[in-house]
């Protein structure tokens, strides 16, 4: 997971459109109109906002980050609205949204403040201050981040656990031939030649490392403080 910033500019159809006053006035073609899933896949970086995986148009889904079944009021709103994969969306949160007090949730139409979500929303948070990585699997440091990792199965998709895995090991192996190359620069015996060799590889681990760690890469929030 990783933090996403959204547009400031709120796309057409959700400026134009109702505050619904029931969950039967929020409408599939408000809140999925091309304007809207084109600015988050954007903002998102083509990527799920919860398990990082790669995303299209297709096949995946706009997320009310809290329920519209609930939170009708919010269902045009955009900053409850972010891209998912059907799997962390439809089969893994669903309606679910709990609460540190369950007591404390809001059920008709005003401010959220008063709410203690037990998920992240990376849109208007900073997932290291809940989660860590332990190489390429993920460590909740707050009830907010294990209940998300527990929420979204982080940890247990066969398929997510492989991805970071193999994106992980590029990583080191790039990080440590760097730091191998770097340390051979240091010898006074290097000829021109083999300098301009070494600096070469520097160069391309550099860019490679870079790329793996780019927000544009699928999973790498996993490398941010690695």
């Amino acid at each position: 997971m990783r933090k996403i910033t959204k547009s400031n500019v709120i796309p057409l159809t959700l400026r134009n459109a109702p505050v619904p006053t029931g969950p039967d006035e929020v409408k599939e073609s408000i809140y999925k109109a091309d304007d809207v899933r084109d600015q988050l896949l954007e903002d998102q970086h083509y990527k799920c906002a919860y398990c990082e995986s790669r995303i299209t148009r297709e096949y995946n889904d706009v997320e009310h980050y809290r329920p519209k079944s609930v939170y009708y009021w919010l269902g045009h709103d955009w900053n409850n609205l972010l891209y998912s994969c059907d799997l962390c969306n439809r089969t893994y949160k669903k309606t679910n949204f709990p609460l540190k007090n369950e007591a404390n949730r809001v059920t008709v139409p005003g401010s959220t403040d008063v709410e203690e979500p037990l998920v992240i929303n990376p849109a208007f948070e900073e997932p290291t201050e809940h989660i860590r990585f332990n190489r390429y699997m993920l460590v909740g440091i707050t009830d907010e981040g294990k209940n998300t990792i527990d929420m979204f199965k982080l940890n247990d998709r066969a398929v997510l656990v492989n991805d970071r895995t193999q994106l992980y090991e590029l990583y080191i192996r790039e990080k440590d031939n760097l730091e191998k190359m770097q340390k051979l620069l240091e010898s006074p015996v290097l000829t021109d030649e083999l300098r301009d060799s070494i600096n070469e590889i520097i160069l391309s681990s550099t860019e490679s490392i870079n790329q793996y760690k780019s927000i544009d890469t699928p999973y790498s929030g996993m490398l941010i403080n690695q």
